[in-house]
């Protein structure tokens, strides 16, 4: 479970966003890399990857419209950020200077980039990844909580009621936008 686009959201939306942006963490690296990896993708799905991306940009758009019309969501969206953030401190109690430190890290990261110092780089880079691995934790095992599921649950509900009341069609470009990260996610693992 992740934050999407400023709504918590279990509706698949939020796995398929995740199987969404893990094709192109695979694509990252140098150009030849990705040049590589585009003539090793099929045209088919090259085309899921489009037109899974247009939907998901048509749901972004729905949800944002859903929550700027609708002020009892952004309630329940504000009050659910409460409750979680409450549990992520209960969880990882030094979220707080985690969070501190990865901003810091990022402006040591600058400078040692600049300096072109390679052991800074690495060293840098080794403490955000555990930083970022102890906040992704912490996030995750507070989402997990039985009463913040059921939460997120009726937030869900009610999002997509308003995005529906919105556009008729968004449960099913929903279904279509699922069913194409699935479709795609299988593909991905037979590439490479």
């Amino acid at each position: 479970m992740r934050f999407f686009e400023a709504t918590l959201s279990r509706l698949s939306i939020a796995m398929i966003a995740a199987a969404l942006m893990a094709t192109p963490l695979v694509a990252q690296g140098p150009p030849v890399q990705q040049d590589q990896m585009q003539m090793q993708m099929p045209d088919s799905v090259q085309e899921m990857i489009t037109e899974a991306q247009a939907i998901q940009q048509e749901i972004q758009g729905l949800q944002s419209q859903a929550m700027a019309s609708n002020e009892e969501l952004q309630v329940m969206e504000n009050q659910l950020r409460e409750m979680v953030q409450a549990a992520i401190s209960e969880i990882e109690p030094e979220f707080d200077a985690l969070i501190e430190r990865m901003g810091e890290l990022e402006a040591e990261f600058m400078a040692a980039q600049q300096s072109e110092d390679q052991e800074a780089l690495q060293q840098l880079q080794m403490e955000a990844q555990q930083l970022q691995t102890r906040l992704q934790t912490a996030e995750q095992e507070a989402v997990e909580l039985p009463e913040i599921q059921e939460e997120i649950e009726v937030f869900e509900d009610e999002l997509l009621a308003e995005m529906t009341r919105q556009d008729p069609d968004a449960p099913e470009k929903l279904d279509r936008l699922e069913d194409l990260a699935e479709r795609i996610q299988a593909a991905m693992g037979g590439i490479g």
